[in-house]
């Protein structure tokens, strides 16, 4: 009879920091995709003190992913000195930037809905 248990936490390996910096990063992205749909389907709504909430939870989302990609960099860098193998860059650039909202935009998106509601 086989005496593997799934379950026993001697069959258990925790997660490496690298694994649990690439779960969070996807974590975030999955969010913020989420987020930005509802974003887009209350466009047309009169969404109001809802869809502020969403743009500014959408910005904190988008920082806390700016910063999780730079700490997984930093780490892939400190990797690269101590002669580790390098982890993936593959967050570098190519989701982030067409994530990320300058602070004149982001004011615009925020007064734009301010308006919505009062014209409402």
């Amino acid at each position: 009879e086989d005496a593997y248990d799934p379950r026993d936490p001697a069959y258990i390996l925790p997660a490496s920091k690298q694994q649990r910096e690439e779960i969070h990063i996807a974590m975030l992205e999955q969010q913020i995709c989420c987020l930005q749909g509802a974003i887009l389907h209350r466009c047309d709504e009169n969404g109001g003190n809802i869809l502020t909430h969403y743009k500014v939870e959408l910005l904190n989302l988008q920082c806390a992913l700016q910063a999780a990609l730079r700490c997984a960099d930093r780490q892939a860098d400190i990797n690269d000195v101590n002669g580790a193998n390098r982890p993936s860059k593959r967050h570098s650039g190519h989701f982030l930037s067409e994530l990320i909202i300058d602070p004149a935009t982001f004011s615009a998106m925020i007064a734009d809905t301010s308006n919505t509601k009062k014209a409402a």
